[in-house]
């Protein structure tokens, strides 16, 4: 009897260990995510190293509104969203009315209509996809929506508000001290697998939003942090803020370059800006993997 209870018991303790393996999930943003150990911050500190390559970025170049708005916020916001819950190299519904659908969720998600916790979503061929979103087949029932217009309209929502007054009064420098908060909270939020946008202020009336990827450590001997953005002026590359820790001054010689205000490289004033969104993004993957994995249990259940 105690032979046969042995047996049992390494049996079990076998399949046991058997199912925690298999309750590993992989997929285009996350590797290696361990079932057993999940939390909002495990799957973020998972990340697949090119999770957020610029082979990924969205195939769009920013462009001004008769408003009088260009679109480099809504497309910073966009390109996160896309980062996080898109699943490349995963093919999307094609059956009409399925697909219908899905690209009504996408514009739906990069409008803010669509909730969060719904919008993970495959996509095979990131041009292909730009470009479905690009057709406005919706009509009918709802409002006419293209890529193009749901930007827009967003970037209209989210600038004219209450809570950006500060970045338009007062100065475009940003105290020595302000600026080294910003740029520790920058770091701090990388190390966790966070993505910040920031608003860059070159001049009182110019602004710009960036996507902050990736942390490159400083040469020898220098102060000059870097840190590697997404800018939707240049979406093809990845391009540079820079914060020097001997001025706690922050510097984007490029992309203000791009903007078209002159060849000089002054401070800018950065402000971090969307957190909650961030946050909303971070519980929506953990939802999504915590369905993951009772699915994955359940099916390599004894």
């Amino acid at each position: 009897m105690r032979k046969i209870l042995q047996h049992l018991m390494i049996l079990s303790a076998v399949l046991f260990s058997s199912c925690l393996q298999a309750q590993v999930i992989s997929d285009s943003l996350v590797r290696n995510l361990n079932c057993t150990t999940l939390t909002k911050q495990t799957v973020l500190l998972s990340l697949q190293p090119d999770a957020f390559d610029k082979s990924r970025h969205l195939p769009v170049l920013n462009w001004g509104d008769s408003n009088g708005l260009a679109n480099c916020w809504s497309l910073s916001h966009a390109q996160r969203l896309t980062f996080y819950l898109g699943r490349f190299g995963e093919a999307a519904p094609t059956e009409s009315s399925a697909a219908k659908i899905y690209l009504q969720r996408i514009l739906g998600l990069y409008k803010g209509d669509t909730p969060t916790s719904e919008s993970v979503f495959p996509i095979l061929n990131l041009q292909a996809l730009y470009m479905q979103l690009s057709l406005g087949e919706y009509n009918g029932d709802f409002e006419q929506m293209t890529f193009a217009k749901t930007i827009s309209d967003y970037q209209k929502w989210r600038f004219y508000r209450l809570s950006n007054m500060g970045m338009i009064l007062g100065n475009r420098d940003r105290s020595t001290k302000t600026n080294t908060q910003t740029y520790q909270k920058i770091l701090a939020d990388l190390a966790k697998g966070r993505l910040p946008i920031v608003i860059l202020r070159p001049a009182l009336t110019d602004q710009h939003s960036v996507l902050v990827k990736r942390y490159l450590p400083p040469e020898e001997n220098s102060y000059e942090v870097k840190f590697e953005v997404y800018d939707s002026n240049d979406p093809r590359h990845d391009n540079i803020l820079v914060f020097d820790r001997l001025t706690s001054e922050f510097t984007a010689p490029a992309i203000v370059a791009r903007l078209g205000i002159g060849t000089s490289s002054p401070p800018v004033g950065v402000f971090l800006v969307d957190d909650d969104d961030m946050d909303e993004i971070q519980t929506a993957l953990y939802q999504h993997y915590q369905n993951q994995c009772e699915t994955a249990g359940r099916s390599h259940a004894p």
